[in-house]
This record gives C-alpha cells, structure tokens and sequence, in this order.
C-alpha cells in the first residue's frame, strides 16, 4: 500500500512541526491571523475583521491559528536549515541501526551508526 508509507510521512512532519512550535513557543497574533485570512475574505466580499469574528464564533479560528503556527514554524526550519554536500547526503544513505538491519538486506555495505 502506497498510501501507508505517505500517511506516516504526514504524521511525521505533523510531530515534527508540532514539536516546533511548542518548543518555540510560536502563537499567531491576532494581526498575523487576519493577514492570513485577507485573501479569503477577498473572495467571500467580506473583510477579514468579519471573516475572523465568524470563525471564532463557530470555533474555526483555533484551526486557522494552527495552521499558520505549523506554517511558521515550517519557514523557522527552512530558514534555519543548513545545506550538506551531495556526498555526505549520499553517506546519510548508507547509514543504518542494528533495528534497521533486518530490513535493509545487507549490512555490510552500509555502516552502523550507534544511538541513532
């Protein structure tokens, strides 16, 4: 089943990115909130102070406030990130733990990497 190995990548990065923001502390301000919902009150013809007043009062909002959290805690790790070569990414590759081991055929050609 392909959608199995997409379904664990999405809870992943889900973690991932919740993890970041609890650990940043990231919480849209309500200015934040409202730049986010501009373009769609554009196209409800409504503003976004209106927009905002409808989904708090219909428990939305608290989904709006996430998102964008998760969002910018994903820009935090992008911005943060730092590029590797392509070969120690091609090395990151070979590496494995003995869990791994059964899996992946055969470990002589891969190194082992302890606490991993």
């Amino acid at each position: 089943h392909q959608a199995e190995p997409e379904s664990e990548q999405t809870l992943k990065r889900e973690a991932v990115l919740a993890a970041v923001v609890d650990a940043e502390q990231i919480e849209p301000t309500d200015e934040q909130v409202l730049e986010a919902l501009a373009s769609s009150a554009e196209r409800n013809k409504t503003t976004p102070q209106k927009l905002f007043k409808q989904m708090d009062s219909s428990g939305r909002l608290a989904r709006v406030r996430n998102e964008l959290a998760n969002r910018q805690a994903l820009e935090l790790l992008v911005e943060q990130a730092k590029p590797i070569s392509v070969e120690r990414a091609q090395a990151r590759e070979q590496l494995w733990t003995p869990e791994q081991r059964g899996e992946s055929g055969s470990a002589s050609e891969q190194l082992w990497t302890p606490g991993s």
